[in-house]
């Protein structure tokens, strides 16, 4: 779906602006739609884990909007900062989203949102925008665990531990396959485990001859 006829970095703003006005008005959306339906917002260069992204969702309150949340007053060196603490048209805003890390919204948010009085001026981020946005619709952001700003070798995660994320931003093609591969070697290890020890406790109780009084003989 096109929503902006640039290319530019800087039209990033435009286009997620776009898109959250589509997805709250259109009526393809309305129709298969209901307050429980969500929305997942990540970069080109993200990488999901689709497991944990099923997993999460049954314990999202549809009345925030959830991400990895940048806390601009400790960023002092943050762009994002500096906008807000010297703009005078802006809200007070101590913390972000983080767009390449993801962003969870429902339809009942969307539906909710007011963008008339929106002002994006010197804003060149969408996760900024969109943040702006909640702040003045009073829609409260929540911190999701799992949901990460950089790659794995960033926070020198192991397997097992990258297995455990939602989400990976600033993610090579080469490392996005490699994820992928890891991702399936790492529940198929733990199947093959999960096998052995299946195997393992019917012949234990075999040979304890509990296994024939367990089925009635």
């Amino acid at each position: 779906m096109k929503v902006s006829k640039s290319q530019e970095y800087s039209s990033g703003v435009e286009k997620q602006m776009n898109m959250l006005y589509f997805l709250k008005t259109s009526h393809l959306v309305e129709s298969h739609s209901s307050g429980e339906t969500w929305f997942l917002f990540v970069d080109d260069d993200t990488f999901l884990n689709w497991r944990k992204v099923k997993s999460v969702l049954v314990n999202l309150n549809p009345d925030f909007i959830y991400s990895e949340l940048h806390d601009y007053e400790v960023q002092k060196k943050n762009g994002n900062y500096r906008i807000f603490s010297t703009r005078k048209n802006y809200p007070k805003l101590t913390h972000g989203m983080h767009g390449g890390a993801g962003i969870f919204i429902s339809k009942r948010v969307l539906d909710a949102l007011n963008f008339i009085e929106f002002n994006i001026e010197g804003v060149e981020n969408g996760d900024v925008a969109f943040s702006i946005l909640a702040h003045q619709n009073n829609i409260s952001l929540c911190e999701l665990k799992g949901l990460n700003w950089n790659n794995p070798k960033f926070y020198g995660h192991t397997n097992i531990e990258m297995d455990e994320q939602i989400s990976y931003h600033y993610v090579m093609p080469a490392m996005m396959v490699s994820l992928y591969l890891k991702s399936i070697k790492v529940r198929l290890h733990a199947a093959s485990m999960l096998s052995r020890l299946s195997r393992f406790v019917i012949n234990r109780l075999h040979k304890s001859n509990n296994f024939g009084r367990i089925n009635g003989k």
